[in-house]
């Protein structure tokens, strides 16, 4: 207990303890940590990895909560991997999906899944949610890019910009 500026023994215990520590996190460098961890985290990291493999088109087992209790570490350890290579863990989820719906719809050869049926396949459960950040992902629509009769989807021309000759016809294939 400090008393009108006087220190109590275990008051100095408690400082001594507190000092060197203070020092070594003042002029801690913080990639010795991750240096040390590299090997356990690459492991994990092929661990979620596989899990998002084998789980990618199944809605309801891909969460983060899901992942991380399978794989038997924290959802906060998870989404720390993740970040650690500039990730996250939903937007990576999403990214596979939607460049596995992207090779269905362009591989349709002969038959014509709707778009609502590649959607669901793909471990999405709204076709208007896939449509909207299909378009956002790739700039064209999952039905432009759609390969009619196993040739690449090819949208009209770009309108020209002002101040540009007329466009002349250069279209855009869906597969970049």
């Amino acid at each position: 207990r400090l008393t009108s500026g006087t220190a109590t023994p275990l008051g100095h215990l408690y400082a001594g303890f507190a000092i060197p520590w203070l020092f070594a996190a003042a002029y801690h460098d913080g990639e010795t940590v991750q240096t040390h961890n590299a090997p356990l985290n690459a492991m994990r990291w092929q661990q979620v990895l596989g899990y998002i493999d084998a789980h990618l088109f199944d809605a309801d087992a891909l969460s983060p909560a899901q992942c991380a209790r399978a794989i038997g570490l924290s959802e906060r350890y998870l989404h720390k991997l993740a970040s650690l290579r500039g990730e996250r863990f939903s937007k990576m989820v999403q990214h596979l999906r939607l460049d596995a719906a992207r090779a269905l719809l362009e591989n349709a050869a002969g038959e014509s899944p709707s778009v609502a049926s590649i959607a669901y396949q793909c471990g999405f459960n709204d076709p208007a949610h896939f449509s909207r950040v299909f378009r956002q992902r790739f700039a064209l629509s999952p039905r432009e890019c759609r390969r009619p009769s196993g040739r690449s989807a090819e949208l009209p021309p770009q309108p020209a910009t002002s101040g540009s000759t007329p466009a002349t016809g250069t279209r855009r294939k869906c597969s970049r």
